[in-house]
């Protein structure tokens, strides 16, 4: 069942619209949604969740996009703002951009990675990605799973 809420709706739902919607619950709930970020669908539905393990920031700007994966793909891999994460390898080595803009992180692995850029982490399922942007000058390493993957030199 998870699985196919993690995989399935997701990637139906994309094309609809989605808007974060923070559901991070911690009072001693023990429920299997006990630490997670929920997103819904315009309709109302819940589409999709991270989970947020306890003492992990997750960056604020983390972005379930409204538009489906190929036209995220077209826009940020033809302005060259697209890392591609296959087997925690980050593609391309390192990429320069400027202040504010946005990026695509994009896990091309049948498992769930932890992408970190600085002290920020998303957590991205299989084949997921998010849009992100930094918001802070300065040279940063992305991780996968703590291994280091490449890196994003951002200029004002």
């Amino acid at each position: 069942m998870l699985f196919l809420l993690a995989t399935a709706i997701p990637l139906i739902t994309m094309g609809v619209g989605c808007a974060a919607r923070n559901s991070t619950t911690n009072s001693g709930d023990n429920s299997p949604y006990a630490n997670s970020v929920a997103a819904t669908n315009t309709n109302g539905n819940e589409a999709v969740w991270v989970d947020v393990e306890p003492g992990t920031e997750v960056a604020g700007a983390l972005t379930v996009a409204t538009k489906g994966y190929t036209a995220a793909l077209n826009l940020y891999e033809k302005s060259g703002a697209r890392f591609q994460f296959a087997n925690c390898s980050g593609n391309p080595g390192s990429l320069s951009i400027k202040l504010g803009a946005k990026f695509m992180i994009d896990n091309r692995d049948n498992a769930s990675h932890k992408i970190a850029i600085g002290a920020k982490i998303y957590q991205l399922s299989a084949y997921n990605y998010a849009i992100v942007t930094v918001q802070k000058a300065g040279s940063f390493n992305i991780t996968c799973d703590g291994g280091g993957a490449a890196r994003v030199e951002v200029q004002n």
